[in-house]
């Protein structure tokens, strides 16, 4: 019997190698140089767009703006608004704040459900919660149908904030001309006291509900059936004393579809002020490593660079990168599965050593992402600087 068992492992390994190389093949994209499918391109023409996008500044907050801005509980379009511009006899929407403004974010893949829980967790006990947003998007024939959900028992209705028509172009053929559909909802007087705690979203329009695989490895790829909800994202603004007061949060909104190179392009009312640390966090959909639990390595190699005008921009995310060589768009947020959902924040300055990524005292910032062939819509941009 010893004698064969070397054989025996041979054959073994041989079946497991071929085994291998047949689920490797239906997603390796090899059979057509141009594919468009799953979320996924290897058109040269969209592989080659160099193209800016400017997203649109929604919140400019500091102490002591949020001390004399009145809050609006409805979600209607928020403009940024300074302390100096705010009339004196507005009355306070918040009591004397404990501190500056800082910002938290939490996600979840919610594709072929409608459903998933945000774990939002790193706020500081006895924080005071300022500004709580809820955004979700959605690939559908009918935004006006998507634009519900149910966020930790509560229904609320969305602001359609913006689509991405050109997402589609990578799930060809998709008949019908769905869009992919962003919506925000103020959720702040939903949110407790603890902040950090799971948050249940459900309720979204979805075609499929039973959580199954979003994105399989079968070939040729099935376009999704619709509606068919990514994700939905936290957003929370907040105030702790151990903030300091001159610390500012800016909220940007921009969809818009990168197959290649965009530069989103984000102003800055006011300037940036001097800081020591900088946190950013950029929130999106249709991001993936694969296809269900493997990896591919089309959809991979996504980069992520900041910085502003007066100098080169510094990756911070991605392959070559010396900060984190993971990528933004990885689907993470509905991890084990790839969930086509992320939300990510960093934080850079004596923490890391990164310096000053965006010069204080300019106007503007710049958010760069390089795409190898996975398709993916960034929707909010948040920045905060203490």
């Amino acid at each position: 019997m010893r004698t064969h068992r070397p054989k025996m492992a041979l054959l073994i390994s041989a079946v497991l190698l071929m085994a291998a190389a047949l689920v490797d093949q239906p997603y390796s994209l090899a059979q057509n140089p141009n594919l468009s499918g799953g979320g996924l391109t290897k058109d040269p023409v969209l592989l080659s767009q160099n193209e800016v996008f400017e997203s649109k500044l929604i919140i400019s907050l500091d102490k002591e703006d949020a001390e004399k801005v009145p809050f609006v509980e409805a979600d209607e379009e928020f403009q940024a608004v300074s302390a100096t511009a705010a009339a004196a006899a507005v009355p306070r929407a918040f009591p004397i704040l404990p501190g500056g403004i800082d910002h938290a974010a939490a996600g979840t893949g919610t594709a072929n459900a409608g459903f998933g829980t945000i774990r939002m967790r790193g706020v500081p006990p006895g924080s005071m919660v300022v500004r709580a947003f809820l955004y979700w998007g959605t690939i559908t024939n009918n935004p006006t149908l998507t634009a519900t959900a149910i966020f930790n028992g509560v229904q609320v209705t969305g602001t359609l904030i913006g689509s991405s028509p050109q997402l589609l172009n990578c799930y060809l053929p998709m008949p019908g001309g769905p869009t992919f559909a962003v919506y925000r909802a103020g959720v702040r007087t939903l949110v407790p006291p603890a902040i950090n705690v799971d948050y249940s979203v459900n309720g979204l329009a979805s075609a499929v509900t039973n959580g199954g695989d979003p994105f399989s490895c079968t070939f040729p790829f099935s376009p999704p059936q619709l509606p068919f909800p990514l994700g939905a994202s936290l957003v929370i603004l907040y105030s702790h004393s151990s903030i300091p007061a001159a610390s500012r949060t800016y909220l940007h909104q921009g969809v818009f579809t990168v197959t290649g190179n965009v530069t989103f392009t984000h102003n800055l009312n006011p300037a940036l002020p001097s800081h020591n640390l900088l946190k950013s966090t950029r929130l999106g959909g249709d991001g993936q490593a694969g296809c269900s639990l493997f990896s591919v390595g089309t959809a991979t190699g996504e980069r992520t660079s900041i910085g502003d005008n007066l100098s080169p921009l510094t990756q911070i995310k991605g392959s070559g990168s010396t900060f984190n060589t993971d990528g933004d768009f990885n689907g993470y947020d509905g991890a084990s599965l790839n969930q086509l959902w992320d939300t990510h924040t960093d934080s850079f300055g004596a923490i890391n050593g990164a310096g000053t990524l965006i010069t204080p005292g300019v106007s503007q910032y710049l958010v760069q992402f390089s795409a190898v062939g996975d398709c993916f819509v960034p929707i909010v941009f948040l920045l905060t600087v203490r």
